[in-house]
């Protein structure tokens, strides 16, 4: 079974997790409660608010490849 988070029902993405994909990016990767979290979140359209499991902070080709990969 998937745990998923409260706010949004979407999977939730463990701290162990999103250190083994941060040893792979260049940019960082954000969680619900980190600080950089929000402001990676951030969109034009602030009527649609977005709450992802956590959130990537693309500093290269290789980070979106990684994220998706």
């Amino acid at each position: 079974m998937t745990a998923r988070t409260a706010a949004t029902g979407s999977p939730a993405v463990s701290a162990r997790d999103a250190a083994g994909l941060a040893d792979w990016l260049d940019g960082i990767i954000a969680l619900p409660g980190d600080d950089a979290y929000a402001g990676e979140c951030a969109t034009y359209n602030l009527a649609v608010p977005q709450r992802p499991a956590a959130v990537i902070g693309a500093a290269s080709a290789k980070d979106v490849r990684s994220a998706v990969w």
